[in-house]
């Protein structure tokens, strides 16, 4: 490998130390640029090629492929391990890439959208069946979209409005509807079907509704109400 820049003496070239640190540098950066290129690629063929678009029904164990196939999906995703519990969805936490890879995996995400900040516990295992508004915040969350219950596999879209805020570690269960302008809280677990009312606050598990978002005349922007809730505490 022949580097420019260098200094010949006697034949042998002598290279700056600062110049070969560019280079690797620059080869760390064109070799990990790569293999993420290598990973979106596999995953998101693997995706369409094994599961295809999902859709809303049933898809019971014992008369729909969909679930072995599902199982089969699974071993394709092992590729974004790199390191124990640490994968590649983890180096892009909160920036535009990882709305964009999930968009990719068929998931309807709005615009000025923040997802999985502090990481996915899990992530959305169904993003074709996840519709996302403008405006969101989604820390945390478990976006659930199935129903497997003795062998009966149920599959429900799940969709979160505009200006929605959804807190850390809590649970969207099966066709939740988060109305405009709704914030879900801390350690919340909305239960299957439920909807959130537009500007509200819910909290608990299950979640209930616990106050709500309104405006303030004067200053002109959101304010919360959270004494109807007495046991709430910061």
């Amino acid at each position: 490998l022949i580097l420019p820049c260098g200094t010949t003496y006697y034949g042998v070239v002598n290279h700056p130390l600062f110049h070969i640190y560019i280079w690797i540098f620059g080869a760390m950066i064109v070799t990990n640029f790569t293999f993420v290129l290598c990973w979106v690629t596999w995953e998101v063929s693997a995706k369409w090629t094994i599961i295809g678009r999902r859709k809303e029904g049933v898809f019971n164990w014992d008369t729909s492929s969909y679930n072995q196939r599902w199982e089969f999906h699974q071993a394709f995703q092992r590729i974004r391990a790199v390191g124990n519990h640490v994968s590649m969805l983890d180096l892009i936490d909160g920036t535009p890439y990882v709305a964009m890879f999930f968009r990719l995996q068929g998931a309807n995400i709005g615009k000025d959208v923040c997802i999985y900040p502090t990481g996915g516990d899990p992530y959305m295992s169904e993003p074709c069946l996840i519709t996302i508004g403008d405006r969101v915040a989604v820390d945390s969350v478990a976006l659930v979209c199935h129903l497997n219950t003795r062998g009966n596999f149920v599959y429900v879209k799940t969709k979160l409005g505009n200006d929605v805020t959804v807190r850390t570690k809590s649970r969207l269960q099966q066709g939740t509807v988060v109305e405009d302008g709704a914030m879900i809280l801390e350690h919340s677990l909305v239960m299957t079907g439920e909807v959130v009312d537009a500007n509200s606050v819910w909290y608990g598990a299950p979640a209930e509704h616990t106050s709500q978002i309104g405006f303030a005349p004067d200053a002109g922007k959101s304010t919360v109400d959270l004494t109807e809730h007495s046991n709430f505490s910061t």
